[in-house]
């Protein structure tokens, strides 16, 4: 078996080596000085290593402050738990890391004692006191952390050259995946801190290439079934119980405004639910509502396109305010009127109902617009290119109208005549071919009878 030389010969050795000059070594006393004084000393049943550097360019020692003297038991092997350099330079393997382990605060400390006595850490003044049994578990723990911070980095060269090998060469390699298990967790948990309280904190780390890169591995997880049962009842819990409740809350809180009125407190109030500037016209605080949430509200929709111009449209208004595309890929014309207007007006004469100025006007809207897309009149190419990407082509020739108008109260002004309005109603809506209308209550029905008939056991009573 080899010779295990002492500590302190150990130390001189490697020091002597790297060229540090008028060390004096006392092997019978297990003591090793410098000019500054001791390096190693044994006292009583404890070693204390004295960390000191020499600068070869100044030829002078120095002393080390911040975790300057290291006590450690006689028959405590430290060598392996220390890092010379070429230079002779010495410290604790992987200082930072072993520090940051130890003493995450970041507390000044100018003395680690590893004692045999203690059962936890603890600071006494300057001095860091720590088990033996710690320092043992604190130091694999960092090499762990160093060598997947190795691999971390090795990973990121290969995957960051590859991306920028494409800006010089169509022969690339295939892409493969760069992670080992675990390596997500690292990312998310740096990224994941209690610090963040809104959508801006978030923001400040995340662009908009981030954003589509996590959607799209969301949306892959789900489909590939990979998420767990409890996260999949979270997320329907979310989206169907929390976020839908809070969207009809405000869609309620809208049809609440009694008056077009856009400065009240009451329309304030509600504006400043879309986190965006002044909304002038009363309309459009629905138009936004819908903007937000329409997606969440008619549940056939797997694309919405706000305002999308169309060509040789008569008035003023160019474009639907939104055009939707269905699950079969079908496309939908939805226009939002407001709460306020009445669908249909009484003639006395002849003793039943008929569509109001407002609502025949928004027919004839919604026609037009759907003439312009059968014929293709989009005035923007880039607009006609996306909506085709989504639309099959037969559907694009038959595409269905919505209006979006109205409440239960506000559906007349004429009082005492429920059962012609219901029949009048029901007559008048089916007369129309390929239009739909609806009033915003129903909307908000229905989305509410969703959250109960779709998870009933995510719902409280």
């Amino acid at each position: 078996m080899p010779v295990i030389k002492p500590f302190t010969r150990y130390v001189f050795d490697i020091l002597t080596e790297a060229g540090w000059p008028d060390l004096v070594h006392d092997e019978p006393h297990c003591k090793l000085t410098c000019p500054l004084g001791n390096i190693v000393q044994k006292r009583g049943g404890e070693y204390i290593l004295k960390f000191v550097y020499y600068s070869q360019e100044k030829e002078e020692y120095g002393d080390v402050v911040k975790y300057g003297e290291l006590f450690y038991p006689k028959d405590f092997d430290i060598r392996q738990y220390l890092y010379f350099r070429k230079t002779g330079n010495y410290s604790i393997s992987l200082a930072k890391i072993f520090k940051n382990i130890v003493n995450p605060l970041g507390r000044t400390v100018e003395k680690i004692k590893i004692s045999s006595k203690s059962n936890n850490i603890r600071f006494l003044g300057k001095s860091l006191i720590i088990p033996q049994d710690t320092f043992l578990a604190s130091m694999a723990d960092a090499k762990r952390a160093s060598i997947i911070a190795d691999s971390y980095k090795n990973s990121t060269e290969t995957y960051l050259a590859n991306q920028y090998s494409r800006n010089y060469s169509s022969r690339v390699r295939k892409r493969t995946t760069y992670l080992d298990k675990g390596e997500f967790k690292f990312l998310v948990d740096r990224f994941y801190l209690k610090t963040k309280k809104n959508k801006k904190d978030y923001l400040s780390y995340l662009n908009s290439d981030d954003i589509s890169s996590i959607e799209e591995l969301m949306v892959q997880l789900l489909r590939d079934e990979v998420l767990s049962p409890d996260f999949i009842r979270f997320l329907d819990d979310y989206f169907i119980k929390e976020k839908l409740k809070e969207i009809i809350s405000i869609g309620r809180q809208i049809l609440e405004l009694k008056t077009e009125k856009t400065n009240t407190i009451a329309a304030q109030k509600v504006v400043s639910l879309f986190n965006t500037g002044t909304i002038s016209q009363f309309e459009g605080i629905w138009q936004k509502y819908f903007e937000n949430y329409l997606l969440y509200l008619i549940f056939t929709y797997k694309k919405i396109f706000p305002k999308v111009e169309l060509e040789n449209i008569k008035g003023e208004k160019k474009y639907p305010d939104f055009i939707g595309v269905n699950h079969y890929n079908g496309l939908d014309v939805i226009e939002i009127k407001t709460h306020l207007k009445n669908i249909l007006v009484w003639d006395r004469s002849h003793k039943n109902f008929y569509f109001s100025p407002e609502m025949s006007k928004a027919i004839v809207q919604t026609s037009n617009y759907m003439d312009a897309i059968i014929q293709r009149r989009f005035q923007s190419t880039e607009d006609e290119r996306k909506i085709t990407n989504f639309v099959e082509e037969e559907n694009l020739y038959h595409p269905r109208g919505i209006i979006i108008i109205s409440c239960t109260d506000k559906i007349t002004t004429q009082t005492g005549k429920a059962d012609e309005l219901k029949r009048d109603l029901t007559k008048l809506r089916n007369s129309l071919q390929n239009i739909t209308i609806l009033t915003f209550d129903e909307i908000l029905g229905i989305a509410d009878e969703y959250i109960k008939n779709i998870a009933p056991d995510t719902v409280s009573s």
